[in-house]
């Protein structure tokens, strides 16, 4: 809806943390866990700018929640990261997903092209 309407992006304001929670979608919970977790090792956090700016999230607040999402998926559990994986690999090998299944593949997916899983 936000593409369709022309809106780049969320700013991020003065928007309390519970109000942002109940506004993104957030099944797993990550979120609020994440929420607690910066507010014991950064202090209290006021708002959304807060919590982006504990969790290193510069841009787009409305896609905290997904990036907690990709980042608790236990598929990346199941990946060995034993060695430093090549920037330029992982970006062909999200462009090659991209253009084969039409849409944005999950990193666990790019990850296991690039090792040849």
């Amino acid at each position: 809806m936000m593409h369709i309407n022309g809106i780049s992006g969320l700013k991020p304001g003065n928007l309390s943390v519970y109000k942002f929670t109940r506004m993104n979608p957030d099944q797993t919970g990550g979120l609020m866990r994440v929420y607690r977790a910066a507010e014991r090792t950064a202090g209290r956090l006021e708002n959304i700018r807060d919590l982006m700016n504990a969790v290193g999230r510069k841009t787009r607040p409305e896609l905290v929640s997904m990036d907690i999402c990709f980042a608790s998926d236990r598929s990346l559990d199941q990946l060995d990261f034993g060695k430093k994986l090549p920037i330029a690999e992982l970006r062909k090998s999200k462009v090659a997903l991209h253009k084969r299944d039409g849409m944005t593949p999950h990193i666990a997916h790019v990850v296991r092209r690039v090792l040849g899983k």
